[in-house]
């Protein structure tokens, strides 16, 4: 497993130390692993009425947002390959908090 982060290198050193990450985690400034998956970018893709309910409930489940780091416009996903590269599963956020199903990723990784 790794996490491609679109901020820079210091950012990401402080989440793998703040999260106790121990996997890999890279970083993609340009974005460009993001636009070659079509993980979507735009103001209206992170706030809208779709967002504010996935923030509400976050927010209700005692998460919190820390301050953001990198690009603030970029939505994410999950993307499991096999062995030799082949995409098993993926999952391109449709707004923020649009988060892949983890019962999914793992049948996926079985």
């Amino acid at each position: 497993m790794v996490a491609i982060g679109n901020g820079h290198a210091h950012w990401a050193q402080a989440f793998i130390e703040d999260e106790g990450i121990k996997f890999p985690v890279y970083v993609d400034p340009s974005r460009q692993v993001y636009k070659e998956f079509g993980m979507q970018r735009g103001r209206r893709k992170v706030l809208n009425s779709k967002s504010k309910e996935h923030s509400d409930r976050a927010q209700s489940a005692g998460f919190k947002q820390s301050a953001v780091k990198g690009d603030p416009w970029q939505n994410g996903g999950v993307i499991v390959f096999d062995e030799n590269g082949d995409v098993l599963y993926s999952h391109v956020d449709s707004v923020a908090g649009d988060h892949a199903d983890l019962d999914e990723v793992i049948a996926a990784l079985d």
